[in-house]
């Protein structure tokens, strides 16, 4: 059986793949020899906007507030984090505007973009590393499997629908980019 932990887990190493083939896509947007697919890094933002922000993010919340409740981990790492999904939400969106201006043939400088995206990355990286060394460990030594369950019944069930098999309809080009489908 799985449990909320080992999705929260999965979902971390699947965020960090599209965040590697994001800086990978991003590293060329200068070199005129190298064409950034486009069309793949709208719908990687798209993402990284929809599924954190409906599925992901609400579902450690919950169990932040076990946490929470039960006065168990660091409660400032608990609140930095609570923090961080808004501002990262923010970010995302912030970034998603300078791709779809780009998309939409309108010019953004090159170095405005770079300096954004870094950030972004950045941010999103060291987000995912608080989370996994200082959050998930606590998780896993204070919570029973009936924990979990009880966690996830908090939270609206969501498919990834990007990395899960047979969901890779809604993001054809970039499931086939990443070798998904």
């Amino acid at each position: 059986m799985t449990t909320v932990l080992d999705q929260l887990v999965e979902d971390h190493h699947h965020l960090r793949t599209l965040l590697r083939y994001l800086r990978e896509q991003i590293s060329h947007y200068d070199d005129p020899s190298v064409e950034t697919d486009l069309p793949c890094v709208m719908e990687a933002l798209d993402y990284l906007h929809g599924y954190p922000q409906v599925y992901h993010h609400p579902l450690e919340d919950a169990a932040f507030d076990d946490l929470e409740e039960r006065a168990i981990g660091d409660a400032a790492v608990i609140e930095k984090i609570r923090s961080q999904h808004h501002e990262l939400e923010q970010e995302t969106a912030a970034v998603r505007q300078l791709f779809e201006a780009i998309y939409n043939d309108q010019v953004v400088p090159v170095s405005r973009l770079k300096e954004t995206f870094n950030r972004y990355l950045d941010m999103q990286f060291r987000h995912l590393q608080t989370e996994d060394e200082e959050i998930f460990p606590v998780m896993a030594e204070a919570f029973s499997a009936s924990d979990w369950e009880r966690i996830a019944a908090k939270v609206d069930p969501a498919d990834d629908p990007l990395f899960r098999p047979g969901s890779i309809e809604t993001y054809r080009e970039l499931s086939a980019s990443l070798g998904l489908g």
